[in-house]
């Protein structure tokens, strides 16, 4: 029996690919103060919380935080569902769920990965 030897390529794209998030990240750094201040308008509600009236479904969210504590990692995952939400029109992320963010490019930190529903005010048409 042969061992298969990777080609050097290969095996570097398969260890990057283990490191990455499991969405994409959002820069806020960069974020206008208008965008951030938007931000927290968007209501995050955990599974089990009632949808404020009037809302219905834009689209399924996901994102992922890092941090030195979980506390931090779990506000910066909330901080991108918020962003993202907002990029979809949505005035709230509904049915949210934490989880460990597992491998991932957090640094001697914690990551946590954050999932929900975007919902906005009935009449917005769906960003898909």
């Amino acid at each position: 029996m042969k061992l298969a030897i990777c080609p050097s390529a290969i095996c570097v794209m398969a260890i990057l690919a283990g490191c990455a998030p499991p969405t994409d990240v959002i820069d806020l750094r960069q974020a206008p103060q208008a965008t951030r201040d938007a931000m927290l308008h968007v209501q995050i509600l955990p599974l089990g919380t009632p949808a404020p009236p009037g809302v219905g479904s834009v689209g399924p969210v996901s994102a992922y935080g890092c941090g030195p504590s979980p506390a931090d990692a779990a506000s910066d995952a909330v901080q991108q569902l918020q962003a993202k939400a907002l990029r979809m029109q949505a005035t709230a992320v509904i049915s949210v769920l934490f989880g460990p963010g597992g491998l991932g490019p957090c640094q001697l930190g914690y990551s946590v990965t954050a999932s929900g529903i975007a919902a906005a005010a009935r009449g917005v048409p769906p960003t898909y």
